[in-house]
């Protein structure tokens, strides 16, 4: 940051177990402030305190309305799009609505964390300390396991990501330990960084953590989680793209996707129970349910498509020019 500047951001916590295109549902914020190079986290939030207020959905373009519909507003649903550019909008314009203008968005995962405590060493908040061992599992099970209650669960999280952070701005930091684990973090999509300057955002847009949709010749596959539950930190996904040849101009691809649930039995209800069977519609204990978008090439069509073996017509939209099937 040059001197005599002073930019603020928003960071966001993104929890897989519950999956969004994007990332995660989103646990919370802290917004950071750095003055002529010094960095402070100024203030912070927990998604209990997020979900009483909406996102102006006019920060989203018109495609992006049509397709994933009014849950841009709600920060519970806000990233439900893989395309991080359009998150990190709307993200921006929801912390104007909370008093908070930022000049970018950063989104981690518990992994990122990880990745962090490695460098700062152990945290401790609200009676609880993590370890760069074991603060993955917290944030993917252990604290849905461990609290019951939403709220103090929010809290203890939100107060354990900001000791990490603020441990992170003042002390020393082994960078030897936490490189690994950040280029691993990095790799898997699990750090992503925009900004509302055009150069910057010129730049992030060639390095891995951009989260920008790639070029119109690549399939981008996104899930988001349908059955209001924490069961994805059990669930494991897999795609094969194989790529045809087009002597003629035109080629035959294939894609196979294969998710695995391996939710164990007896997990409390109240968080891994299937909220979207709530009518009392029957299901297989700890089973769960998931939306599987899949962004395709610009100019592609879709032959035919399986679920399981059986001949599936998937929900067809748009954006831009590339066609979605859900």
């Amino acid at each position: 940051v040059p001197s005599g500047w002073i930019v603020s951001g928003t960071g966001v916590l993104q929890n897989p177990a519950e999956a969004r295109g994007a990332g995660g549902l989103v646990g919370g914020y802290l917004i950071l402030r750095a003055d002529e190079g010094a960095v402070q986290v100024v203030a912070a939030g927990t998604s209990t305190q997020l979900t009483r207020h909406r996102i102006p959905l006019a920060a989203a373009d018109a495609d992006a309305r049509t397709t994933w519909g009014p849950v841009l507003s709600l920060w519970s649903g806000f990233n439900v799009s893989p395309d991080f550019a359009l998150t990190a909008r709307l993200a921006t314009a929801g912390m104007a609505e909370l008093g908070h203008k930022v000049d970018g968005v950063i989104a981690v995962d518990p992994f990122a964390v990880e990745a962090l405590l490695a460098a700062t060493g152990p945290v401790t908040a609200e009676g609880r300390t993590l370890t760069a061992d074991d603060v993955a599992d917290y944030y993917l099970v252990d604290e849905y396991v461990d609290e019951p209650n939403g709220r103090r669960r929010d809290e203890v999280g939100m107060a354990l990501a900001q000791s990490a952070v603020s441990q992170a701005l003042i002390g020393r930091l082994d960078l030897s330990a936490a490189l690994p684990r950040l280029a691993a973090a990095v790799a898997g999509g699990r750090v992503r960084v925009w900004s509302s300057s055009p150069a910057e955002q010129e730049w992030l847009s060639g390095t891995p953590v951009s989260g920008l949709l790639p070029t119109d010749d690549v399939l981008v596959v996104g899930f988001n989680n349908a059955a209001g539950s924490k069961a994805d930190a059990f669930v494991s996904t897999t795609a094969e793209y194989v790529v045809g040849t087009c002597p003629s101009g035109s080629a035959q691809s294939s894609l196979s996707l294969t998710l695995r649930n391996d939710m164990p039995m007896g997990l409390p209800t109240d968080n891994y129970g299937r909220k979207d069977l709530e009518s009392g519609e029957s299901a297989a204990p700890a089973s769960t349910s998931l939306h599987v978008h899949v962004l395709a090439p610009v100019g592609a069509g879709l032959p035919d498509a399986e679920l399981d073996g059986v001949p599936e017509d998937p929900y067809l939209d748009s954006l831009g020019d590339r066609v979605v099937w859900s």
